[in-house]
């Protein structure tokens, strides 16, 4: 779910990547408990990949990320963002897109609950990879589809809402 470049030769965004993909889904949404369906989902694999590249690059660039033992990864709105809040010298996190994530994050623990499954394939396996890795109650993941009778459907429903709550614990630690 890659956004448009802004126009700007100096400033475009060429990693196609911006937080305001995450604000979409989220606002855009439609209660799948009462049978309408999104046109983007939340579990949607192809956000999660979304959601996954967003983290992980942000996870690198900002030095705040890169503070020992603070949870969660501050979320700014696009890798290539120079405005400071002051000036036009660098991007910075922003609290509204961390907290977009860390209800993403909520959102999609929901959401599998709802629908009883979780569809772990090529598009997104990175981001399961990364649910995992960041959560202590972490583990192997292969691809498929995992009911709610598989021990992963709760590992990973779990791994979601531990997340949100790590994205939740880093706003608060700031």
């Amino acid at each position: 779910l890659p956004t448009l470049n802004i126009g700007l030769p100096d400033k475009g965004k060429t990693s196609g990547l911006d937080s305001a993909v995450v604000l979409a889904v989220l606002h855009g949404a439609i209660d799948p408990s009462l049978g309408e369906i999104s046109p983007y989902p939340i579990t949607d694999p192809r956000f999660q990949a979304s959601l996954d590249s967003l983290i992980q690059t942000f996870e690198q660039i900002y030095p705040i990320n890169h503070l020992p033992g603070v949870p969660g990864v501050a979320i700014g709105r696009y890798p290539e963002d120079v405005y400071s809040g002051t000036g036009f010298d660098q991007g910075n996190p922003w609290v509204l897109t961390t907290l977009a994530v860390a209800e993403a994050f909520f959102r999609m623990a929901r959401d599998i609950e709802i629908r009883g499954e979780i569809q772990v394939n090529r598009v997104n396996r990175t981001f399961w990879k990364w649910v995992l890795r960041a959560c202590p109650i972490g583990g192997p993941i292969s691809l498929g589809r995992y009911g709610r009778k598989s021990p992963l459907f709760l590992t990973l429903q779990n791994a979601l809402q531990w997340n949100g709550e790590e994205f939740m614990k880093r706003i608060q630690y700031h």
